[in-house]
């Protein structure tokens, strides 16, 4: 009970120290941070509405401790490293961070497998790295692998390019030591979209034929698995199910209907001995309850109502349009990122909850790119790829006052 009492503390003066910290640094940059604010309202609005769900949620304190936590730390920290750091040093420094945990979930696999896999589960030998399990360690390693993919796009720098291609290796290589059909899926997935993007860029007419000819394509071959969804299932000898998501997500949906437009609260609703998800989980077991909707947007609905949801959508909508827009036009390797953390948001959020989950660390990303994407203007990336990381935010400092 006191190592619990003991981590428990410690996670919490992390948290508060980012938080202070990011509070501290903010406030020695206030014009950028003003600047930042300015263009990014529909950002702040969403996390203004998530910080106000403890008043009407069914567990006040859980959602007010969420809030407090992690929710108003998360986006400090966020609007701090998105003003600080231009997005070629933002995806430097990703691609650092998560290679760093990638050698550390290899030492803890090879070394203590039985902290680095999962032992004597229905997932047996499967990597899971530094994580719980290995939905999240996948997780993370897709995210590494677009880091090092999009820093192998139109780079020049030849030192960082073949860095770029050995880190991509790797973290293909760590998802299919995960075993993790998602991952691997939205790897190939998110590969081919960026290759395409990479391939037929600004082209005319001939970028808007194959713009419909790539829609009417997704349209008719999604129509004919969704009608063909069982007897595929079925010749795969996969669970029709999904492993139970598809049954999940019908309960969640009932709850949803329950409160529509504020939601539970944040974090109200997937506890232990809460009657909402013993009432989702008893679809699939009497005693089961899922540790959440297994789809990001459900649970956001679930969270904050389709109030909250319409922020964050119409702010997702206005990203992605700027994103692919940046994309279109690429001349270096950070024209690429936004729109890979956007498409990335998009197919995991399906599958999995990775928005307002915890401490999340694609949330945190997302964030930056929301404030990045409209606070660093194409042309100041392409004058700043080649600085150094101390002069570049000098004359960030300029243009943001300006």
């Amino acid at each position: 009970m006191d190592v619990i009492t003991g981590s428990v503390a410690f996670v919490s003066l992390m948290r508060y120290s980012v938080l202070g910290m990011s509070i501290l640094l903010l406030g020695f940059r206030w014009r950028a941070t003003l600047t930042a604010l300015r263009r990014t309202r529909l950002l702040w609005i969403l996390i203004i509405w998530i910080s106000l769900s403890f008043l009407w949620s069914t567990e006040p304190t859980i959602t007010f401790d969420a809030i407090k936590g992690q929710v108003i730390p998360a986006y400090a920290f966020s609007l701090y490293f998105a003003t600080r750091f231009n997005i070629r040093q933002q995806i430097r420094l990703v691609a650092v961070t998560l290679a760093i945990v990638a050698l550390f979930s290899l030492y803890y696999a090879v070394a203590v497998p039985s902290i680095g896999r999962h032992v004597g589960d229905k997932f047996d030998g499967a990597w899971k790295g530094i994580y719980m399990e290995k939905n999240k360690f996948s997780a993370m390693m897709t995210l590494t692998l677009l880091a090092f993919f999009v820093l192998n796009s139109f780079n020049k720098i030849k030192l960082e390019r073949n860095l770029a291609r050995l880190g991509l290796a790797f973290s293909i290589s760590m998802i299919l030591l995960s075993t993790s059909v998602t991952g691997l899926l939205i790897f190939i997935l998110l590969l081919v979209l960026l290759i395409a993007f990479q391939a037929y860029r600004w082209q005319g007419r001939r970028s808007i034929l194959i713009g419909d000819v790539v829609v009417a394509a997704v349209v008719i071959t999604g129509s004919i698995v969704l009608q063909n969804w069982l007897p595929i299932m079925e010749t795969l000898d996969k669970d029709p199910t999904m492993s139970g998501r598809t049954i999940i997500w019908y309960g969640t949906w009932m709850q949803i209907f329950e409160r529509p437009w504020l939601g539970y609260g944040l974090e109200a609703v997937w506890l232990n001995g809460s009657s909402y998800a013993s009432e989702v989980g008893r679809l699939i077991h009497r005693s089961f309850i899922p540790a959440h909707a297994h789809n990001g947007f459900l649970d956001m609905i679930l969270d904050i109502g389709w109030i909250g949801f319409t922020f964050f959508f119409v702010g997702f909508l206005s990203t992605f349009r700027a994103a692919t827009n940046r994309a279109y036009i690429a001349k270096t390797p950070e024209d690429y990122w936004p729109l890979a953390i956007c498409l990335l948001m998009l197919f995991y959020n399906i599958t999995e909850s990775v928005l307002l989950r915890g401490s999340n660390f694609f949330w945190v990303v997302y964030m930056c790119v929301f404030i990045s994407i409209r606070t660093w203007p194409r042309q100041t990336e392409i004058l700043e790829a080649s600085e150094p990381l101390s002069q570049a935010p000098n004359r960030a400092r300029r243009l943001s006052a300006k």
